[in-house]
């Protein structure tokens, strides 16, 4: 008699202790899951073709003063090189962007 009693509070416990921690579980709520047909991308994605636009654009800038107040030829050919890439940068993310259906603001 004794086992029997021992054994069902064992099982009580442990239907117990898996009841509570089916309540206590959270789901996902950004689950990981590929795009399906229709949807757009992943926002960590569509986060990152912004910010690649932005940094092209800081880079471009930079590349500008460096060649139009430079005073040192080097130092202005450097500057036409990072505009120059950049700007070749920024035109692929743009249209990788438009592909992807992600609207990035255009500057001049």
């Amino acid at each position: 008699m004794r086992k029997l009693v021992i054994a069902t509070l064992a099982m009580l416990a442990l239907a117990t202790a898996t009841a509570l921690s089916q309540g206590l579980t959270r789901p996902d709520p950004t689950p990981r899951l590929p795009p399906q047909a229709g949807q757009g991308l992943p926002v960590e994605e569509t986060q990152f073709i912004i910010r690649a636009v932005n940094l092209s654009e800081a880079q471009i800038e930079a590349g500008r003063l460096a060649s139009e107040k430079s005073s040192t030829p080097a130092i202005k050919a450097f500057g036409q090189r990072l505009v120059t890439e950049y700007e070749k940068q920024q035109q692929t993310v743009a249209r990788l962007a438009q592909s992807k259906g992600v609207a990035v603001r255009e500057h001049p």
